[in-house]
């Protein structure tokens, strides 16, 4: 199964084709860039992890089977790892090809 790209990812190829296409950057403007994708992809994977926990709220105002609260510390812990999973699998870890 493919992973998944999300638009920080297809931004970030674009940027990576132009510079092999021979776009000239300087080191500073390099690791600008580098540092904006990072702090992009960590935006990006909270923003995932937010709608993420809201399909779950919504879920359970239904009061569909496998409820799967975020109120107690528990719950968090475990959901939180749940969902590093489901990034993982779903976004290869936030990590770019």
């Amino acid at each position: 199964m493919s992973k998944k790209q999300t638009a920080v990812d297809v931004y970030h190829r674009h940027i990576r084709h132009l510079i092999a296409m021979g776009l000239k950057l300087s080191e500073p403007d390099r690791t600008f860039l580098n540092s904006a994708y990072r702090d992009s992809k960590a935006m990006e994977r909270e923003q995932i992890k937010e709608s993420y926990k809201a399909g779950f709220n919504l879920r359970d105002t239904f009061n569909w089977e496998c409820d799967a609260p975020w109120d107690t510390e528990a719950d968090l812990k475990h959901n939180e790892q749940e969902f590093d999973k489901y990034y993982i699998e779903t976004y290869n870890g936030g990590k770019h090809e």
